[in-house]
């Protein structure tokens, strides 16, 4: 669904299933899982703030932009 630009992405089974298994180190809160596990299914780059997430992408499974 596209709204003002705004993508909404479902919660998938495939989304669930990479959530899980993030390669590489992060940890495990599973709402940052589920964020990162679908911007990288959608190939999608995040913009974020959360220390975490911009570390993981430093490691490359993640293209972030700190906000």
């Amino acid at each position: 669904m596209v709204r003002s630009g705004v993508v909404v992405e479902p919660i998938t089974p495939r989304v669930a299933a990479e959530s899980y298994e993030l390669p590489g180190p992060f940890h495990r809160d599973p709402a940052d899982r589920m964020i990162v596990g679908t911007a990288r299914l959608i190939r999608a780059a995040l913009m974020t703030r959360d220390g975490p997430i911009l570390d993981y992408a430093a490691y490359g499974h993640l293209t972030a932009i700190a906000a």
